[in-house]
This record gives structure tokens, sequence and C-alpha cells, in this order.
């Protein structure tokens, strides 16, 4: 058990740790191992259907970079031609990275989707796999 955990109901199998959501939060710069990322999450989760990934990939239009190939479209090209099966669990949103504004105010983005997740949980056509605007979250 880890000690820093504070909260037990979901540390074990039997308290719901087979259904409780685990959500990874990525603020991507032209990143290139960003899909490697996410394969390694989904890929070495017990249960992979538990993993929630939120992106905001921060890229430069038009480059020919590998850096600024997109986090999920290399992860479906490079890793799992199959991604379908966990599009549902990543939400990306795009920003150019000549508007980027450092990593603090992409993880303050993110925390704020992993919410907006939460208040539209009942809402479930919210929720599918769609490319989403960074607006949709200030």
């Amino acid at each position: 058990q880890c000690p820093h955990y504070n909260y037990r109901a979901d540390a074990t199998r039997e308290g719901g740790a087979t259904t409780v959501p685990v959500h990874m939060l990525i603020a991507s710069f032209r990143d290139r191992l960003c899909p490697r990322t996410i394969h390694n999450a989904f890929h070495r989760a017990e249960n992979p259907n538990r993993v929630f990934i939120r992106i905001i990939e921060q890229t430069k239009e038009g480059s020919d970079l590998i850096d600024d190939a997109g986090c999920w479209d290399r992860y479906c090209q490079d890793y799992n031609t199959n991604c379908a099966e966990y599009k549902d669990n990543v939400r990306t949103a795009h920003v150019s990275a000549r508007d980027a504004k450092g990593p603090t105010d992409a993880r303050s983005k993110l925390s704020a989707m992993v919410n907006w997740d939460y208040v539209h949980r009942d809402e479930p056509d919210m929720l599918d796999f769609q490319r989403v605007e960074l607006n949709d979250f200030c």
C-alpha cells in the first residue's frame, strides 16, 4: 500500500480497483514520446479500460517533423492499429505551439477537462470521442 494514497476504498479489487477510473493528464509540447506514453499506459495497465487520458497537444501546424505529428494519430499508426478500442478513453485538445503558454497553463486546462467529463457523465453523447477545442475548457 502506498503511504501517500489516502483513498483506501478503491485500493483493492474488492474495493473497486477494477472499476474506478485512473486519469492521466499529458501536457505535450511538440513531443515525439507522447504516442509511446499512451501505448505504455494502455499496454502495461492491468485493466486498460480504467485508464482515461487527456492530452493538451501543442504542435506546430504544417510541420513535417515527427515531433508535430500528433499523439493520438501516431499512437494509432505506430503502436496500435486497433486503437479504436481505446478511442473513448482519450480526449485531445490541440493548441498551436505558437500560442502555447507553458506547462502550468496546459495542466490547468487538463484539470478542467477531467472536471468537464464528470459534469457531463450523465450525458453519454457529450463524452463520445470527439475533437475538442481549448476554448471548451476555459
